[in-house]
């Protein structure tokens, strides 16, 4: 990609949001072929349950990396947005000023690469319990904290390698089994709707 493109897309919050609701709406494919899977083991014949039950369980993980992306990329969208200060690029220039080569290093203390959804979270106050939070009870707060580390892992390993990268990294697994499943959409579009400037009742 030549650098002022970059430069260009990488500075602009709308391109962020842009790629975010489109990385949403292939987890939302994926989701439903889930949710269709386990319907479809629910009536299965207990010989192919094992099969269609595995099935489902790749939909839904695929699904949750895709939604950790989502997350990510609207959050960082966000601080690109409102705190365009704390972004840094890394650019090297011809004597005349081209600009030759350009890489994002670090988006509010995150350096390239870094996919932890619930610093994201904190950096943009989506989890603010102020009296415009997205979650107004603590349930539904402790919740959507679980289900932010629960995406974390499925975005870092989970969802793309057979290990982690330390033998001592362990999954986020919820502490709420509402996190799992069908149920846990119920947070995670709330937390996108707010993201992506979705009315709630829309």
């Amino acid at each position: 990609m030549n650098a002022d493109i970059f430069l260009e897309f990488g500075r602009n919050p709308q391109y962020w949001f842009r790629k975010s609701l489109s990385l949403r709406n292939s987890a939302n494919v994926l989701f439903d072929a889930y949710h269709s899977q386990a319907m479809k083991w629910a009536r299965a014949d207990e010989a192919d349950q094992t099969l269609i039950w595995g099935q489902a369980l790749a939909h839904l993980d695929s699904a949750k990396m895709l939604y950790g992306l989502a997350l990510e990329t609207a959050l960082k969208g966000t601080i690109i947005r409102e705190r365009p200060s704390s972004v840094q690029f890394s650019i090297t220039s011809d004597a005349s000023g081209n600009v030759l080569t350009a890489e994002l290093s670090d988006i509010s203390g995150q350096k390239k690469g870094g996919h932890n959804l619930m610093k994201l979270a904190l950096e943009t106050h989506l989890l603010d319990r102020d009296s415009n939070a997205v979650f107004q009870n603590q349930e539904d707060f402790n919740i959507a904290q679980d289900i932010l580390n629960d995406l974390t892992s499925f975005v870092t390993w989970l969802s793309r390698y057979p290990i982690p990268v330390r033998a001592t990294q362990e999954p986020q697994y919820p502490k709420d089994p509402r996190s799992l499943g069908t149920e846990f959409r119920n947070w995670t579009d709330r937390m996108l709707d707010h993201l992506h400037g979705i009315p709630t009742d829309a």
